[in-house]
């Protein structure tokens, strides 16, 4: 069984170990059953004035994985003085593609998808609870500038994901989540506040209960901890972002978004793996405000999903003590043990995964086994 298949079987199921119970009474904690963010230490994203160039962005915030606020980035893009709703009305393009919507603006990945033009749901959204949530329509590509430190010609050429535009009427919350890309976000209209939790410091703290779906489903408004008692344990990082504003978001941080007012953001997602040998030289070191979206390729998210390396530190996220197969199986499917242990069919499939993964045959899955993978 190759890797892409285990990822298949493990994306259903693969779920963070839970935090030892204690004597401690949760419910007196001081974030118990408040929004995501409040109780724990609270530390501000670290700001700078626009965009740095490319060689200090990856060197300092992208390699080291730490978010960055860039006050005023995004105003070297056209849509900043362009992006009205009567602009997107009054355009005779290609506007009547239809666009993906998320139909509850607290997000709930289980809740109905509707599908509209984007001129139909420029008409509607400030009357709904539609939001949108899907690529830049193309006939607006050309009115957004590719952010300053990404405009290198190995990025160009093979390692930009996608671009979502994320467009409300604002009030939105998303749930807890991680991207499995590097991701910069620029918001053109309204405001949003992000908290951040650092993956290295609280890997097995915030539970990541969807694995498949790499989110929580804690409730956003009001976290319990008797259900995620990890929460009690963990520190946030704050940001408040405004219309002009780009914002870094590394890989595999935690993160939970709000946002307010008539709202529209727009994000370009990057392979993490271009940071690894970014030749700077080929970098624009005057940034260039007519390379926009238009000119940009991107490959699409499923080219990652099966990547032997992805899919390698997958499983290295959430398997990190040796364990036999019993524990492996209950680690990935957490309650539902006793229903899954009775099918044979998950039975074999997942002992077919573990002998796959133990790669010293000792009976045993560590992060060295994981490792010691190879790319078939």
């Amino acid at each position: 069984m190759d890797l892409t298949k285990c990822l298949r079987i493990g994306s259903l199921f693969l779920t963070l170990t839970l935090w030892a119970s204690c004597d401690l009474d949760l419910t007196k904690e001081p974030g118990h059953l408040k929004p995501f963010g409040t109780g724990g230490v609270n530390r501000p994203v670290e700001e700078i004035d626009g965009f740095p160039d490319p060689e200090y962005f990856f060197e300092n915030y992208v390699k080291p994985t730490k978010p960055l606020k860039m006050k005023g980035a995004a105003r070297i893009s056209k849509a900043m003085g362009k992006w009205s709703d009567e602009y997107f009305l009054s355009l005779d393009d290609d506007l009547d593609t239809e666009v993906k919507l998320e139909t509850k603006k607290k997000e709930n990945r289980l809740q109905a998808v509707d599908m509209m033009t984007f001129k139909n749901f420029v008409r509607i959204y400030n009357q709904t609870e539609h939001y949108m949530v899907d690529s830049v329509p193309p006939a607006l590509r050309g009115d957004i500038t590719i952010p300053c430190p990404l405009q290198c010609k190995q990025l160009a050429e093979h390692n930009f994901v996608d671009n979502i535009m994320w467009f409300s009427s604002g009030g939105t919350k998303s749930v807890v989540h991680t991207d499995s890309v590097d991701n910069i976000n620029c918001l053109y209209r309204g405001e949003k506040t992000l908290y951040f939790v650092d993956p290295s410091v609280h890997r097995h703290d915030v539970h990541i209960d969807h694995p498949e779906g790499a989110y929580s489903g804690m409730d956003v408004d009001a976290v319990d901890y008797t259900k995620y008692p990890g929460m009690a344990k963990v520190e946030f990082y704050h940001v408040n972002v405004s219309a002009g504003d780009c914002l870094y978001i590394p890989y595999l941080w935690v993160h939970q978004v709000r946002s307010y007012d008539s709202n529209l953001a727009v994000n370009v997602w990057w392979h993490r793996y271009a940071k690894d040998d970014l030749d700077y030289s080929a970098c624009n070191r005057q940034c260039n405000t007519e390379y926009t979206m238009a000119q940009a390729k991107f490959m699409g998210l499923e080219t990652i999903q099966h990547d032997p390396n992805e899919v390698r530190d997958y499983f290295m996220t959430y398997i990190s003590n040796d364990t036999d197969l019993e524990g492996f199986i209950q680690i990935l499917v957490a309650d539902d043990y006793d229903k899954i242990v009775n099918d044979t069919t998950y039975v074999r499939d997942f002992t077919e995964m573990f002998e796959m993964l133990d790669a010293d045959k000792d009976g045993l899955l560590s992060l060295t086994d994981i490792k010691a993978l190879d790319n078939e």
